[in-house]
């Protein structure tokens, strides 16, 4: 039997599809695919035209041109395809990815930059970001295109920032802010400094941070200073801090974080109070200067007067016992002045009074008023170069005779006794010293010692000084140790050495005569 098949030529779009007949000689009515390549049909015998004298049944021209108008009518959006049903209608699809095979070729994608990243852009399909330079990073941007960066910020609100190192072969270290980090700048310094050097902040500004010299018990400039091993720390000088106020005869209370030293200028009063101690540490120390014109009085912080300070003057305190209160228990302290009457009540009792001393004269003396404990001033009177000034037993002093041809010059003391002894010289020696003979003044000799360290005073030779008498006395604050000379000894002991502790009232004394021989004799 013959078929008649009609065949559809689609062009671009379904309002152009146009058909024609032609008769193809069918073996057998079964199915056939019409050529046309991706575009191929499977079209069913049922769906052909059986002409047997080449005449088409009018029939079948109605359903075809019902189904051609159907789809000439179809308008699908980019990207559909159309594909018909079983009730012989049109419909536009896009097919899921699952449904596609086959290779993209070059010439169905957009034209692209080398080495760019693509990226979704969501229903507008595919987007392109150039590659950054080199040194850069890929940075995402919720909501927006990523882009690359050479600044790169980690984190975000809601997740701390944190960069991570890895070890070789176990541990990683975190490098993390807080959590409410604040913001600043980490400068680092332009050189690698040397060992032991610590970093130092530049207040997280633009200017980068800097080197500085480790802590050291030895005091350097510019360096930090350090503890040593007994816990004392050393240097030139530790200056404090000055607070200087006007007096306004209101009260300055000082608390923990006040300045050491307070200064009180003006002309009117001012009271100080101290802080509470138990914010205090034992000693802890404070000075008040009033360099006003009025008084300023000092009290604790239980309202305890320790000292109203008068025009000019000085008070210095230190904590003694922070658990002893809020009165004058828990303070120490010293009231003093430039003025010369103010500095002794710092130094005398409390309960001992003082005159101005205004009448201090060369050669005069401070002198005391029996029972009173005031202070006076009393004239030395005159003498001759053969008197000393003695005590006379009644409050003052006399100038007496020791004897004739008294004489002194150059240190050293001479003087004929009254019953025709011979002179004496007297040497004072305030370190270690070797007695010559040269020293000695028609063979006698006082050396005083007066040796504020460990002395040692060494005879001569007892048989080059035979005769000789010495005495030694110590008058100094340490120990004075009498010598011999090489092989010398002390008496018919064999000791060559004498110690005179001092301290001692009279003072520490002996007398030696040497015997001409090996030896000293010691009284």
């Amino acid at each position: 039997m013959k078929y008649t098949l009609l065949l559809t030529a689609l062009l671009a779009s379904p309002a152009y599809a146009v058909g024609y007949i032609q008769n193809v000689d069918i073996a057998t009515p079964a199915q056939i695919v019409s050529a046309g390549g991706a575009n191929s049909q499977a079209i069913n015998t049922s769906n052909l035209w059986e002409d047997t004298d080449s005449v088409l049944l009018s029939t079948q021209i109605g359903v075809w041109n019902a189904k051609q108008a159907a789809l000439s009518n179809q308008t699908c959006s980019a990207n559909n395809f159309v594909s018909s049903n079983t009730g012989g209608t049109f419909t536009c699809t896009q097919p899921a990815a699952s449904g596609l095979s086959g290779a993209i070729t070059n010439a169905q994608m957009p034209t692209y930059t080398a080495n760019g990243l693509t990226y979704g852009t969501g229903s507008a399909g595919l987007s392109q970001v150039t590659v950054g330079t080199t040194g850069t990073i890929l940075k995402g941007t919720s909501a927006a295109a990523p882009s690359f960066t050479a600044t790169p910020v980690l984190g975000a609100v809601g997740t701390t920032g944190t960069l991570g190192f890895s070890g070789t072969t176990s541990g990683v270290v975190t490098v993390q802010p807080q959590a409410a980090a604040g913001t600043y700048n980490f400068n680092l310094p332009i050189t690698a400094g040397t060992a032991g050097q610590l970093m130092t902040s530049q207040a997280g500004g633009a200017t980068a941070m800097s080197w500085t010299a480790a802590p050291t018990a030895t005091p350097t400039a510019s360096n930090i200073a350090d503890w040593d091993a007994n816990k004392a720390m050393s240097g030139a000088a530790l200056i404090p801090l000055c607070t200087s106020t006007a007096t306004a005869a209101g009260t300055t209370t000082l608390v923990v974080g006040t300045n050491q030293c307070a200064i009180f200028t003006g002309a009117t009063t001012q009271t100080v109070v101290l802080p509470v101690v138990t914010t205090l540490a034992n000693g802890r120390r404070f000075t008040v200067y009033n360099q006003s014109s009025g008084v300023v009085t000092v009290q604790t912080s239980g309202s305890n007067v320790i000292q109203a300070m008068a025009a000019n003057t000085q008070l210095d305190l230190v904590v003694q016992g922070t658990a002893l209160g809020t009165g004058t228990a828990s303070w120490a302290w010293k009231y003093s002045s430039a003025n010369s009457s103010t500095i002794l009540s710092s130094i005398l009792p409390s309960t001992q009074s003082i005159s101005t001393l205004s009448n201090l004269t060369s050669n005069g003396f401070v002198t005391t008023s029996g029972g009173t404990g005031a202070l006076s001033v009393t004239s030395a009177p005159s003498g001759t170069v053969s008197q000393l000034l003695a005590n006379n037993g009644s409050g003052g002093f006399s100038n007496v005779t020791i004897g004739s041809n008294l004489t002194y010059s150059a240190g050293t003391l001479s003087a004929t006794g009254g019953g025709g002894g011979s002179a004496m010289s007297v040497l004072t020696k305030t370190a270690g010293y070797s007695v010559v003979s040269g020293d000695f003044t028609g063979a006698r000799l006082l050396l005083v010692a007066n040796c504020s360290a460990a002395c040692t005073m060494t005879l001569p030779a007892s048989n080059t000084v035979s005769g000789y008498e010495i005495n030694v006395i110590n008058t100094g604050t340490a120990v004075a140790t009498v010598s011999t000379n090489g092989t010398d000894t002390f008496g018919s002991s064999a000791d060559t050495t004498w110690t005179l502790i001092p301290g001692g009232s009279p003072q520490a004394s002996n007398k030696f005569i040497a015997d001409g021989g090996t030896s000293w004799a010691g009284f």
